[in-house]
């Protein structure tokens, strides 16, 4: 299987766990364990940023979810909220 191949479905998967929470940490923790950043496929990366935004505008505390993020995943986090201000302008 291509790694292009596998980006897109491992996009749908974390699309189908994220959809069966209500839990945007825990949403954001998953999206951070595996980030698509070595996929090629631009539409996969862009789907993957708005899943991370879409639940990050979802939290009622940055610290609360600070607190429960990892050192990997906060930096991880951090990349996201650069890319999306990167693409905001």
């Amino acid at each position: 299987m291509k790694e292009d191949e596998k980006a897109k479905e491992g996009l749908e998967r974390m699309k189908d766990e994220v959809s069966k929470s209500s839990d945007p940490i825990q949403n954001l923790k998953s999206l951070m364990a595996n980030p698509p950043f070595k996929t090629s496929v631009a539409q996969v990366k862009m789907d993957y940023l708005l899943l991370v935004l879409s639940n990050f505008s979802k939290l009622t505390s940055i610290e609360t979810l600070l607190q429960k993020l990892d050192e990997d995943e906060a930096i991880t986090l951090l990349q996201y909220c650069f890319k999306a201000m990167e693409l905001w302008h």
